[in-house]
């Protein structure tokens, strides 16, 4: 697999219209069948990157927070199970419809 990301990690802002632009075409060229969000932060460039290209949205990872107790992660380990399994069904799936 390889990455591509609209903004660095940490970044104060989200993807410019260049780097939405420069993902979707990415995406297009490579035929990249899902695009996934993090938890941190608002979807609506990868849903941007989706409506371009028609890929499907693989569904939110989480990577550096947990949810409440209560949540789909509450635990490192619940973290891991539950970005594992987005990725796979993403892949497989297609994940969620756009």
């Amino acid at each position: 697999l390889t990455e591509r990301y609209l903004w660095p990690v940490n970044a104060e802002r989200e993807g410019t219209p260049q780097q939405i632009a420069a993902v979707s075409e990415f995406v297009r060229d490579n035929d990249v069948p899902t695009v996934f969000c993090e938890s941190t932060v608002n979807d609506s460039a990868q849903r941007s990157v989706i409506r371009e290209t028609g890929a499907a949205m693989g569904g939110t990872l989480y990577v550096d927070s947990l949810s409440e107790a209560d949540g789909p992660v509450p635990t490192y380990l619940d973290l891991l199970r539950h970005d594992a399994e987005a990725i796979v069904a993403g892949l497989t799936d297609r994940g969620e419809t756009p």
